[in-house]
């Protein structure tokens, strides 16, 4: 968050043995503060919008450009933490296999669920950026400390999303996972391959 602008190097170097970064977009998101587009190089655009296509999805130009200058200011504050937190391990590791970490994503704080094509938008952005996402997290309408009550609901949520994650090679992160039900836990799983991640609470994890 912006508190934490002012000490990043402490710490970047403090969380050098970490391999697994979320990076969380809600305290810039929480200034309403979005970039102008036209501030955004515009060859980025093109490569974005191209990566989606390539995907197979279809963009409606007005959404795409508003989510872009929405999320420009917390994606250049995660480009530099991420150039920050490569050299650090650079520095410390002296192997390609010390030296990586997974990067997720969080984009469950946008407004509402989130669409197939908003996680394309988004993971195009990162791989333009250079910043490959292992996993992404959506936003699935999970209350925390609460299943979920359509299974069948949910499966054709998380289906869209896996559709879209497999051409960018990404795992889905599921967010406010803590007190969900066994036959949601199956589902994610069985979607996605078994590639997923659950984040819980501190007291669900000492219970797992």
């Amino acid at each position: 968050g912006g508190k934490f602008d002012a000490r990043e190097d402490q710490l970047v170097t403090g969380c050098v043995l970490a391999s697994y970064i979320t990076f969380d977009l809600s305290p810039e998101l929480a200034l309403n503060a979005p970039a102008r587009i036209e501030h955004i190089p515009a060859d980025l655009v093109a490569k974005v919008r191209a990566r989606v296509a390539a995907a197979g999805l279809t963009l409606n130009d007005a959404d795409f450009e508003a989510l872009l200058a929405k999320v420009w200011p917390s994606l250049l504050k995660m480009k530099r933490r991420d150039e920050k937190y490569t050299a650090a391990r650079a520095k410390l590791f002296t192997t390609p296999q010390g030296r990586a970490y997974l990067r997720e994503l969080s984009i469950d704080e946008l407004p509402g669920l989130t669409t197939p094509e908003t996680t394309a938008i988004m993971l195009a952005l990162c791989e333009t950026l250079g910043m490959q996402i292992h996993f992404v997290a959506p936003a699935f309408g999970f209350q925390k400390n609460m299943p979920s009550p359509d299974n069948a609901a949910l499966r054709a949520l998380i289906a869209k999303q896996w559709a879209v994650c497999e051409k960018f090679d990404a795992s889905i992160g599921f967010h406010s996972g803590s007190g969900k039900s066994a036959e949601n836990y199956q589902v994610m799983g069985q979607v996605t391959g078994s590639r997923l991640e659950i984040k819980t609470s501190g007291r669900y994890t000492y219970e797992m």
